[in-house]
């Protein structure tokens, strides 16, 4: 019976590749050529060439309440927004809450994936294994495969003129993990993504100064938003995804927008806003406001001792970090497997190539969207065990080719061929896709029907990943309760001491007593007047 996968690479995308194998009743087998699980969460002080990396400062930028995979959610008690050794922590915990350990082999590169000799049959591949410690290389044979290789190791240089003349220190943000060694020298940051952000925040409490240089432009958000609630609890709503779209851009605009003027502080991208250049950042405001960071526009070129903008600006400058993205590449798979051109892989609905004779390969993780990205891999997991386990019926090669397509020319049409968005998916209509295929979209008709209270709660709450296990395979018996206490695992982090028992007592006496007054002074000037109006004329 066909049930061996292997899966290629043990980060978040491998680790639900390798569960959801196993609910389904199939075998994995997950290679990872790092010491330990985790991928760009397995965090070491000197970063490694062919392996995703971070900085020491890392947080994650979405709550946990959205973050968390589907039937295990975080701690009660776990921050909402984490540093990345915690977030690892709970990996960590997963694997052994499904006991997923020995699924994974560590030290082991996947050197090629090829077709079998009988592959139009089978769709078996064959596997070569190198074994880091050993040295030895070994032949596998597999029914099916998972690429869960991430797409943050390999990082993307763009050529700039007068490089090669520079005598200041150029590097990438995969390189960078402390501030120290920025004391005192002036830098830019090249790109204002996320990690450009965070580096230039960071780097700007120590160096003389930090310019950070930006193509498009783009909108920050803070993790919180009106009230201390975290973003994505507001944003990633149905009732907010219900909208017409150029009503959820304006909604998105004023609120980014809502805690500064990002056109004042030379921010804004200067076309109109579709909602996509946002940066998620609780600093960078705060930094050009005391005069430790400036927003430039894009290089022009690189002279010897700094840089030239495009709007003629002339700048000197130490060092240069290229926060500018990774380039995505399978070198264990040769064109006829998996075609990548400018940054997009040839998949239908980013998972499957569709040019097989057999649908028996498959990817997970190589998916961009404004949301957290672990849902997203959990929910590409089980829909692509689902395939190979032939209950997810499939369009024909030539109708995934047309979907791949149109969905290419839509992101081209929105953002342009920036390497940036080439991975982006509508989030709601993506995962919504997904779950009706998968069985597990919860009825919201039948919910409403027969819970008012908890329809509210899946409407006009966060979209927590536990919605996908309310129905359906991989039905859990927890998904209800734990949705229902989001409020509780928001707030209960913050409750280290009683606060507020008496903030408001009188607060708004004054208010009623001089609303009162002025009511009845406006009825007695108005009796006085009308009154005298009716005795004079009478």
């Amino acid at each position: 019976m066909a049930n061996t996968v292997c899966v290629i690479g043990a980060g978040v995308a491998g680790i639900t590749a390798v569960k959801h194998c196993l609910d389904e009743n199939l075998q994995p087998t997950c290679y990872e050529k790092d010491n330990d699980i985790g991928g760009l969460w397995n965090y070491k002080d000197v970063s490694e060439e062919g392996r995703s990396s971070l900085y020491k400062s890392c947080v994650l930028n979405t709550s946990k309440a959205t973050t968390s995979f589907s039937d295990f959610p975080f701690p009660k008690g776990y921050p909402n927004f984490m540093h990345h050794s915690l977030y690892r922590t709970y990996l960590n915990a997963y694997i052994e809450h499904f006991n997923l350990r020995p699924r994974f082999k560590l030290y082991r590169e996947v050197i090629a994936v090829k077709k079998c000799k009988d592959f139009k049959e089978t769709g078996r591949w064959c596997v070569t294994v190198k074994n880091l410690r050993q040295g030895v290389t070994s032949d596998k044979i597999f029914d099916f495969v998972i690429v869960c290789n991430g797409h943050f190791y390999k990082p993307l240089l763009p050529p700039f003129p007068g490089m090669d003349k520079f005598q200041g220190k150029i590097m990438h943000s995969h390189d960078y993990k402390t501030f120290h060694g920025f004391e005192g020298k002036r830098v830019l940051v090249i790109g204002i993504g996320n990690s450009g952000a965070d580096v230039g925040c960071e780097v700007s409490r120590h160096a003389q100064h930090v310019y950070m240089s930006t193509r498009r432009g783009t909108y920050v958000l803070q993790r919180t938003v009106g009230g201390g609630v975290p973003w994505d609890h507001v944003l990633l709503r149905r009732a907010f995804f219900a909208l017409p779209k150029f009503l959820r851009i304006f909604i998105l605009f004023r609120v980014l927008n809502s805690r500064c003027n990002n056109k004042k502080y030379g921010l804004s991208p200067n076309h109109p806003c579709q909602g996509n250049e946002v940066t998620i950042s609780d600093d960078l405001v705060n930094r050009i406001l005391v005069g430790s960071l400036s927003v430039k526009s894009n290089v022009r070129e690189f002279k010897g001792d700094g840089v030239i903008f495009d709007d003629g600006c002339e700048v000197n400058v130490d060092v240069v970090v290229f926060a500018t993205g990774y380039r995505i590449e399978f070198p264990f798979l040769d064109d006829s497997i998996l075609t990548v051109d400018d940054r997009v892989a040839h998949l239908y609905k980013q998972m499957l190539p569709f040019h097989h004779e057999q649908t028996t390969l498959g990817v997970v993780g190589l998916v961009a969207a404004f949301s957290p990205v672990p849902p997203l891999c959990e929910l590409q997991s089980r829909w692509i065990v689902r395939v190979f386990k032939g209950h997810i019926k499939l369009p024909s090669r030539g109708e995934m080719e047309a979907i791949f397509e149109e969905q290419k020319a839509n992101i081209e049409e929105q953002v342009g061929k920036e390497s940036r968005y080439t991975l982006q998916v509508d989030y709601f209509e993506y995962v919504n896709d997904i779950a009706g295929e998968i069985g597990c979209r919860p009825d919201l008709k039948e919910i409403f029907l027969r819970d008012r209270p908890f329809w509210k709660q899946l409407v006009f709450g966060p979209l927590v990943p536990q919605q996908w296990r309310l129905v359906g395979p991989g039905k859990w018996d927890g998904a209800e309760e734990s949705i229902r206490s989001v409020d509780e695992s928001t707030w209960r982090p913050m409750k280290t001491r009683v606060a507020g028992e008496n903030e408001t007592d009188g607060l708004y006496l004054p208010f009623v007593y001089t609303s009162v007054g002025v009511l009845i002074i406006m009825w007695l000037l108005s009796t006085l007047i009308y009154g005298v109006k009716v005795r004079y004329f009478g």
